[in-house]
């Protein structure tokens, strides 16, 4: 009996796991707001800042997208190419680098919630 119940909770384990990972998506729907986090690489360490930005209605993996933000009470404008789009539930992540096993370094992400899968 007792490994039966080992077996339901390994196969119940599995399944959540499965269900909340995370999604590649190529286009998602937003509600025009996100929060950008700017990641700073150091030799040993990282440090990241968040920032509020807009974001288009339709975000595609390959957009450039015009983002501006306040950092110290100054404006900033930069661009920002969304590389790779992942999801979660109703949280989606714009990446500007495609990370790879291995790869310690992190690239700039905006955070998108609500947000829903196009394609």
């Amino acid at each position: 009996m007792r490994f039966a119940q080992y077996c339901i909770f390994l196969t119940a384990a599995m399944l959540s796991a499965s269900v909340s990972a995370d999604e590649p998506a190529d286009t998602i729907r937003t509600t025009g707001r996100g929060d950008l986090e700017k990641v700073s690489n150091f030799l040993l360490f990282s440090s990241s800042k968040k920032f509020p930005v807009q974001v288009p209605g339709q975000v595609s993996a390959g957009d450039s997208l015009t983002l501006q933000y306040s950092v110290d009470g100054k404006s900033i404008r930069e661009q920002f190419t969304v590389v790779d789009i992942s999801i979660r539930g109703d949280l989606c992540w714009l990446h500007s680098k495609r990370r790879y096993q291995g790869d310690t370094t992190l690239g700039d992400t905006i955070y998108v919630k609500p947000c829903g899968r196009i394609r």
